[in-house]
Formats: C-alpha cells, sequence, structure tokens
C-alpha cells in the first residue's frame, strides 16, 4: 500500500439503483488499456484512491444499471501533487532465475509511493542492448509473451511527469523449451472399417533433443 493517504474523486448521484464505472487514466484517449490507474465498480457519489505523484490524470464515470451501461461523462482532469519519482521499484515476481516459466507470463513490482508508472525492459542480453520488450504500465504488473527456451532479463524504473528513476536490479527468468511435434499412429491415415464404438487414438510424442 501507498503510504500517502488517498484523495476521492466525487460526482453527483445518479439514477436510484445504479453502480457506476470510474475510470482514471494517464491517457486523455482512454484508449491505452495499459496506462488506466482505475477501472472500477462503485456505488454512491464517491471513490478513494492512492495515485502517484505529480502526475495529470483524466477520469470519467458511467452509470451501470440492470444490464445497462450509459455514456461515459466527459473526461476531466486533475494533477497530483509532490516531487519527481525517486524510489526504485522491486522485483516480486517470477523469482529471479526462475527456470520452466510458462510463455504467457506477468512480470510484477512493488507499488511505489511516487512513481504513477513503470517502465519496463527486456532483453536476451544482459547488457540491454537489443530490447525484447520495451513498454509502460499504471499497474504494477505487465503481461508479456516469451519465446520458448530461452533466457530473459529484465529492469523497470518507476516515472512521473517531474522525472524518473534509476532501473531496478536486473533479474533474470528462463522460459520452458515448447513441446516437440506429435506423430499420429492409429487410426491410421485413411483407415477404414474402424470399430465406431471402441476407437483408440495413439500418437507418438518426440521428445527434444
Amino acid at each position: 500500500m501507498r503510504s500517502r493517504l488517498p484523495q476521492p474523486i466525487r460526482w453527483t448521484d445518479a439514477a436510484s439503483g445504479a453502480s457506476l464505472t470510474v475510470q482514471v487514466s494517464l491517457d486523455p484517449t482512454f484508449e491505452k488499456k495499459s496506462l488506466i490507474a482505475v477501472n472500477a465498480t462503485v456505488n454512491g457519489t464517491s471513490y478513494a484512491y492512492s495515485l502517484g505523484a505529480a502526475t495529470k490524470y483524466y477520469w470519467r464515470v458511467a452509470a451501470i444499471n440492470a444490464g445497462f451501461t450509459s455514456e461515459y461523462t466527459a473526461a476531466f482532469n486533475f494533477t497530483t501533487s509532490g516531487s519527481a519519482a525517486a524510489t526504485v521499484p522491486t522485483q516480486v515476481a517470477p523469482p529471479n532465475k526462475g527456470t520452466n516459466q510458462p510463455s504467457l507470463l506477468s512480470l510484477k513490482v512493488n507499488r511505489t509511493a511516487d512513481a504513477s508508472r513503470y517502465q519496463w525492459q527486456v532483453s536476451n542480453m544482459p547488457s540491454f542492448t537489443v530490447l525484447y520488450a520495451d513498454e509502460v504500465t499504471a499497474d504494477t504488473a505487465y503481461p508479456g509473451q516469451f519465446t520458448g527456451g530461452q533466457k530473459f532479463y529484465w529492469r523497470v524504473r518507476g516515472l512521473n511527469d517531474l522525472g524518473s528513476t534509476a532501473y531496478s536490479s536486473i533479474d533474470t527468468f528462463s522460459v520452458m523449451a515448447p513441446p516437440s511435434r506429435t506423430t499420429l499412429v492409429s487410426p491410421a491415415n485413411g483407415a477404414i472399417n474402424v470399430v465406431s464404438d471402441s476407437v483408440f487414438f495413439t500418437g507418438v510424442w518426440w521428445a527434444t533433443q
């Protein structure tokens, strides 16, 4: 949790019985999902959430009632107080030097009090001279898809509108090798007179050399 107390955002009451979707984004168009900081369903006329320091945010609200959703309000904006981001994020997942990681893998860091977004760099080289991924998210997780059978190096830094932190330490993980091709054995291709109520399917999996 962030140490600063959250400041509520407020709106006028919606129709009776309606809940509301509240969105807060770093993107004025709200089109880039990775830059949405808040996407919450709430009741009432206010919602409190701890945001990053020294950052301009855009927010809007839509009402939901009995399966219907209103149009979003026009977006308002506000800027949080504070100074340039200084606290370096700490990696929490996957474990450093972890092996046999899945191809679809979320990289995660601890949230810091001053960053409004996080820059993720992933490379196959410890020097980061060539980047496999270089992305910015409002969330503390980066969902990536990684090539099987390879080792990756990754680091993160926090940012806000006034500046960025140093990069974190470099962690590594290795992705499991993809499965090899299976060869079909039976029923054979083009087989005829196969007994319909007792068909056994057999294949041979060839292990990676």
